[in-house]
């Protein structure tokens, strides 16, 4: 008996060998071509982001050249004359005390002008800041060209040379106004519109053309032409522009902040548009602050990359084709050798010794026979076994999925494909089919399935059974008719009288249970209205479906982890509403709802690993006939649940409030810091720490940093140590303009302010 092991352990060596061998032959292309497509991917993504910088660069750089001009040069505000006047302000600042200050001294200018529409236009350009950000600009008289230029003895073009292509405006003063806070020296000066400017614009109308498509086409044509898009923000964050492939159409990205870098200069990002993967490169003017984001589809990044990988997987399956037919024919080949070496080795077909067979006057043949069947009767008997392990997972998988256990849908995925069993992206419905004669009916399904591969059944108890179906789009009427042409072979596989309730379509593969109690509601329904096709609608749903949506039970958990006894009170009183008070409900409709509501109550009981005997809980409640008593049992459950957690919260709570404060205190001047940051150090999940850290700060975690930020900040500022590029980085922003941005929101005025 030793050496008959010996021999098998040496056979399945040379084969296990052979296999690992031949296999590792197969599987190295793959493995080599897979990273060699990850590299090449990532210098596909590099290539083009460098390329949308030099072409949002190119495209920013004639914009910002183009605001200049008109920024520097007068426009005509009125069309009865050649000569136009313009009147200067110099003196301000750049930025918002210049437009504040223009528009302040409003009444003082107004007193100059006679003409109440040159007045009008003026309204219209001061308080344009995109555009007169340099210097204001309103209409004004002919008196300083008629004396000043014969007092000069020069001509106009020569004064105009002079003053408009110097590097800074040669203004002479000729009044003074007084805005209450500081005076402004003026001056006034005509000239020939014809000859400074070709084609006459309204100064309204300068915006609108800065912003055109046809001018925005004409300075970023390169980006645009490669199917790219670009969005044009101001310094205040707002959405200016967009074209291109990528249109925001009036509406921001899904984060506009993505678009906005936290640093000057440049910032590279991929992000999720309006379910499109976009590469984004972002950059930020340091002149006028404004924000320039180039956008293009992944799908354009990648079109040559994916043909390339198309072309390289197809070649490299076509040589594994190759070289698995290449084997087989080997091994064909060499059959006789590989047949006359099993032959010789007995041990592999059980036979202990080669006298045996004389002893039993059968020929050795016949021994390998028998060896060869004692074989196939071991492997038919360990298929079996693995056929009744599939069933029990596939229906175990099932119980979960239609009593809404899963979480979510990855959990979902796993765990069907754990149990053999393929959901596709599709939207499922399902189907419950009912018979007073419920051992045939459970017999007809189970031929069907056995027919039907695809189709996946679940037998629900002893007299309905389910069956879960995913939507196609060419048949809307699709469920209705997969109902009646099911129920039909139900009937000819020997099912009686079958009553089929059809529940409505879900995406998301955790709401079937929903589907499922609308297809079991309609089953009963059906049978006792005697109806053999009943399908969910909304009306029907609303007045007779048990009530326990996902947002109830998510709110339940949330008060219960809390500790809020009175919001689980008030929870149970609106379940009683509604499955009570508003319907008749049935009772399988009742069993759904409690079985919905223990489900929650013993994952609680799992998550948190509270001492509650939960064995106990289940067979108290199933002992429990009447829908309100049941409820009345899980609802004490919860209350006593909820005392624990009150008092276990309160502890902790005190704890994590000392930690938070120290770990904010030593990491607040971190850029990197934010709720994942945190979350992942106190070992929390990201959601559970926002409302954990809201309730006991009483504010918003972004909001008591920003505060903790600035706070800091005044406090280096008054030291008068640093600059505000160096202050901004030690308490943790970007950048300067991020800076001075919350500072001004949090106190009205600019950091450089609040320093003088």
């Amino acid at each position: 008996m030793t050496q008959q092991k010996l021999k098998r352990f040496h056979v399945k060596r040379i084969y296990s060998t052979l296999l690992l061998s031949y296999g590792a032959l197969l599987a190295a292309p793959f493995i080599a071509v897979f990273l060699l497509l990850s590299f090449w991917k990532n210098s596909t993504e590099n290539y083009y982001s460098e390329i949308m910088k030099n072409d949002l660069t190119e495209g920013r750089m004639a914009f910002e050249k183009q605001l200049d001009i008109m920024c520097a040069g007068a426009f005509s505000v009125s069309n009865d004359s050649d000569l136009k006047w313009v009147y200067f302000l110099d003196g301000l600042k750049d930025g918002d005390n210049n437009i504040a200050a223009l528009i302040r001294c409003n009444d003082m200018l107004r007193q100059t002008f006679a003409d109440s529409e040159h007045y009008q236009n003026y309204s219209v350009i001061m308080k344009n800041e995109l555009i007169f950000r340099k210097s204001g600009m309103v209409v004004g008289d002919k008196f300083f060209y008629d004396n000043y230029c014969t007092y000069q003895n020069t001509d106009f073009e020569t004064w105009r040379k002079q003053s408009f292509e110097a590097d800074t405006w040669q203004l002479f003063p000729l009044e003074e106004i007084d805005t209450g806070e500081e005076t402004l020296q003026a001056m006034t000066f005509s000239y020939p519109v014809r000859n400074y400017i070709q084609q006459e614009q309204e100064a309204n109308a300068v915006v609108q053309f800065l912003l055109s498509k046809e001018n925005l086409e004409q300075m970023f044509g390169q980006l645009l032409s490669r199917q790219g898009g670009i969005l044009i923000y101001d310094a205040e964050d707002r959405l200016l522009a967009s074209l291109g492939k990528i249109n925001a159409d009036g509406d921001d990205p899904e984060n506009t902040d993505l678009f906005l870098s936290e640093a000057t200069g440049e910032d590279i990002r991929q992000i999720k548009w309006n379910g499109t993967d976009c590469l984004v490169v972002n950059q930020t003017s340091e002149e006028n602050g404004m924000h320039f984001a180039a956008v293009l589809p992944m799908a354009v990044v990648m079109q040559d990359f994916q043909r390339i990988r198309r072309a390289a997987w197809l070649i490299l399956f076509t040589g594994a084709v190759l070289e698995i037919g290449l084997g087989c024919c080997f091994a064909l080949r060499y059959s006789k050798p590989i047949h006359n070496l099993i032959d010789n080795m007995q041990g592999f077909f059980m036979l202990e010794d080669r006298e045996i067979h004389k002893t039993e006057n059968i020929s050795e043949y016949e021994y390998l026979e028998k060896g060869v069947h004692a074989l196939l009767d071991d492997y038919q008997s360990l298929n079996a076994m693995l056929q009744e392990k599939t069933v029990k997972e596939r229906r175990n998988f099932l119980t979960l999925l239609m009593n809404g256990e899963f979480d979510t849908e990855l959990n979902i995925i796993e765990e069907a494909a754990h149990a053999g069993i393929r959901l596709v992206q599709k939207d499922y419905y399902v189907l419950v089919f009912g018979s007073e004669e419920g051992e045939k009916l459970l017999s007809a399904a189970k031929k069907c399935a056995e027919t039907e591969t695809e189709q996946i059944w679940y037998p629900v108890d002893p007299t309905h059974v389910a069956l879960l179906q995913y939507c196609t789009e060419e048949n809307p009427m699709e469920p209705l008719l997969v109902g009646e042409q099911t129920a039909e072979k139900l009937k000819q596989l020997g099912a009686e009288e079958v009553y089929v309730g059809i529940g409505s379509c879900y995406t998301e593969k955790r709401e079937i249970v929903f589907s499922y109690q609308q297809a079991l509601y309609c089953s009963d329904k059906g049978k006792i209205e005697k109806q053999n096709v009943v399908e969910y609608s909304r009306e029907l749903w609303k007045r007779n479906m048990p009530w326990y949506p996902l947002e109830m039970e998510e709110k339940l958990q949330v008060a219960t982890k809390n500790g809020n006894s009175e919001q689980v009170k008030e929870i149970f009183i609106k379940i009683r509403e509604e499955n009570l008070g508003k319907i008749h409900l049935s009772a399988n409709g009742g069993k759904v709802v409690i079985s919905g509501i223990t489900s929650t109550l013993i994952r609680m009981c799992n998550n948190m690993a509270e001492s509650m005997e939960t064995e106990q809980l289940l067979e108290k409640v199933q002992t429990e006939q009447s829908f309100p008593k049941a409820l009345e049992v899980l609802e004490t459950q919860f209350l006593r649940l909820c005392e624990e957690n009150y008092h276990s919260r309160s502890r902790k709570s005190e704890i994590y409030y000392q930690k938070l404060e120290e770990y904010l205190e030593k990491n607040y001047g971190n850029p990197s810091l934010g709720v994942p940051m945190v979350a992942e150090e106190f070992g929390l999940s990201e959601n559970y720490f926002s409302i954990f850290f809201k309730e006991t700060m009483g504010k918003s975690f972004s909001s008591y940093l920003e505060k903790l930020r600035l706070e800091k900040a005044k406090k280096l500022i008054a030291e008068g140590k640093w600059d505000m590029e160096t202050i901004a980085q030690m308490v943790g922003y970007g950048s300067s303009a991020t800076f001075r941005r919350a500072f001004k929101r949090a106190y009205g005025i600019a950091p450089s302010a609040w320093k003088e």
